[in-house]
This record gives structure tokens, sequence and C-alpha cells, in this order.
């Protein structure tokens, strides 16, 4: 046998293990207390998730809604403004009126 230089030769050599440590004698009652935790635990964060995610669902539709009518209202701006941009450009024409070319009026 090979000789150690931490000077514990006579000790076991330490392991990891995968499994957790438990009490050797658990009861059956504890266990199945634990188990019925668990599913509450399990219920309580599934009714907090599905609730959580209404809440999203709803939150998206109203935001597309007020998507919606942003968008409808810019549209009647943009026709709106259309039609004052082409008569303000029409009223800055020249004309030819009674045997002269006549410009806007300027203030």
């Amino acid at each position: 046998m090979a000789s150690s230089n931490t000077g514990l030769s006579g000790l076991a050599p330490i392991s990891i293990t995968t499994q957790p440590l438990s009490d050797p004698s658990p009861s059956s009652s504890s266990n199945a207390n634990n188990a019925n935790n668990a599913n509450n635990t399990n219920e309580e964060t599934l009714t907090a998730l599905t609730s959580a995610l209404k809440r999203e669902k709803a939150a998206k539709r109203k935001m597309y809604s007020y998507l919606v009518k942003i968008a409808d209202e810019l549209k009647t701006l943009r026709t709106e403004s259309e039609q004052l941009i082409a008569a303000s450009e029409y009223a800055r024409k020249a004309w030819y009126e009674g045997g002269m070319w006549r410009g806007p009026n300027v203030l």
C-alpha cells in the first residue's frame, strides 16, 4: 500500500455520494405528509402561474386594442393632414385672372 503525505493513512478515504443523507428511521406518516405538502406546493405554484398567465394575456389584449386605436387615429390624421397640405399648396400657387398673374396674399 502506498503511503500518503497527509498523515491520515489509518482513515478510510472520503467519497462523494449522490444520495442525500437522511434519517435512518423515517416514519411513513412524515413521508406522506411531505408528499402532500409537495403536492399542495405544486398546486399553489400552478394556480399562481395560471393566474399570472391570464393577467399577461389580458394585458396584451388591452395593449393590442390600444395599438389598433392609435393606428386608426394615425390614419385619419394622415388623411386630414394630406388634405390640408394639398389645400395650402393650392393656396400658395399663382393664378391668372383678369389678364394678370396674381400671387397669394402675404400678410
